[in-house]
């Protein structure tokens, strides 16, 4: 199931979490398990994703990152590597689950 943007995956997640109980209990209990196993996207290791239910009386605002560099984004952005193999931008992520960077 192809993707365009990680809203669009985050969306496609919440909706098929919304009809099949199976799956919104496999995104409770391991959620990159249950989005590779359902949309085909195996997300990095490095990325945690953290899941919350919302009941009757408890809601759940989540903030956007700041957008603040940290030093490594300082240290890529001058032409130097990522001293931390594996990790991902943001951009890189929303390539990753849109399907653009499938030959890795």
């Amino acid at each position: 199931m192809a993707t365009n943007s990680w809203e669009e995956l985050q969306a496609q997640i919440i909706a098929q979490a919304l009809e099949d109980e199976g799956f919104r209990t496999g995104v409770i209990d391991n959620a990159k398990a249950a989005i590779a196993a359902k949309f085909g996207v195996n997300l990095p290791a490095e990325l945690d994703i953290q899941v919350h239910e919302d009941t009757a009386t408890t809601t759940h605002l989540v903030l956007p990152a700041t957008g603040k560099l940290r030093e490594a984004d300082l240290l890529l952005a001058a032409g130097g590597n990522d001293p931390r193999p594996g990790i991902m931008s943001l951009d890189d992520l929303r390539e990753l689950a849109s399907g653009e960077n499938s030959g890795s």
